[in-house]
């Protein structure tokens, strides 16, 4: 019995993924399109679940993709964008911590 339960909670965690995937793909999906930042903020707000940090992973992914928009040239957005997600969100989390650190502890250069 215990079998069927972990199974069971298995396929609902498979079937609905968890928050922060449902918000990321979310995001994603808007980004890829070149919808404002308005859009994505409506697209979150309307999905079937919500991550408790939610908010601070729309700021960070909408940061995210500000940076992306000037990085990338327009021509070659959504395909550049698309291959090099993980890349691209790993650098942009690199560049972060780097201002971060650079900044100090009190926020001040």
């Amino acid at each position: 019995e215990g079998g069927e339960a972990a199974a069971s909670r298995t396929a609902l965690v498979y079937k609905w993924k968890n928050a922060w995937y449902v918000t990321v793909r979310a995001i994603r999906q808007k980004m890829f399109a070149k919808a404002s930042e308005a859009r994505i903020r409506n697209r979150t707000s309307l999905l079937h679940v919500h991550h408790p940090e939610e908010a601070k992973i729309i700021e960070d992914y909408i940061n995210f993709y500000r940076w992306s928009l000037l990085l990338l040239p327009a021509k070659f957005f959504k395909d550049g964008l698309g291959g090099f997600w993980v890349s691209l969100k790993a650098s942009f989390d690199f560049f972060c911590s780097q201002k971060q650190d650079a900044m100090g502890d009190d926020g001040q250069t």
